[in-house]
């Protein structure tokens, strides 16, 4: 005999998450440093205290995190788009295609073609 707990089993399909951005343990370092060090006394003149956002260096370090993470992503979605034109190439290799683009799909046939 079955209990109803252990019949009832949930799907799979929502454990599973999109990919993760790669953790960068220095980046996390550099932030919790910011944030610890926000308000403390600089050397500086009396009265002075750090602020991260006025800092000259914290600030070209967030713009080059910023301009690498824009590289990143769009590598990703270049890297998803030539795997959907495989796979839609790989489709119609079978013949399990029709010639005819689904909705969303011009834009990878047509990357596909260019390349």
């Amino acid at each position: 005999m079955t209990t109803a707990w252990r019949t009832a089993r949930r799907s799979p399909a929502p454990l599973v998450a999109a990919p993760r951005e790669p953790v960068d343990p220095a980046r996390i370092g550099r932030r919790v440093v910011r944030r610890r060090a926000k308000g403390m006394d600089a050397s500086a003149p009396s009265g002075t205290v750090y602020d991260p956002d006025t800092d000259d260096v914290v600030q070209a370090e967030l713009a080059a995190d910023a301009a690498a993470a824009a590289r990143e992503a769009e590598l990703r979605e270049a890297a998803r788009i030539a795997a959907r034109a495989d796979e839609l190439q790989a489709l119609r290799d079978l013949g399990n295609h029709s010639g005819e683009p689904a909705w969303g799909e011009v834009a990878a046939v047509g990357v596909r073609a260019a390349a």
